[in-house]
């Protein structure tokens, strides 16, 4: 059972709790991506020198698209997980 809280972020967002939890999920995949790769870079600075910073960007861009709502199917979404 949902609060309503949940309830009211999901219908701002425009999303079904299905679609909420799969951007959610795809979002922490990709942050531990980057903090991985900062991890490594710190170690060995020649590797990953702009991945992290670049895929903040993309993210920072598409939530700006959005007015800070992602959409499930855009463009922009699938273009993130590439």
């Amino acid at each position: 059972m949902l609060s309503k809280k949940s309830k009211s972020h999901l219908k701002e967002n425009k999303m079904t709790a299905l679609e909420h939890l799969w951007v959610a999920w795809r979002l922490s995949f990709e942050c531990l991506k980057m903090s991985i790769a900062t991890f490594l870079h710190g170690i060995m600075p020649g590797f990953f020198k702009h991945y992290t910073s670049n895929k903040i960007k993309e993210l920072h861009k598409m939530f700006e698209a959005r007015n800070g709502h992602i959409r499930v199917g855009t463009s922009s979404f699938n273009r993130m997980f590439d």
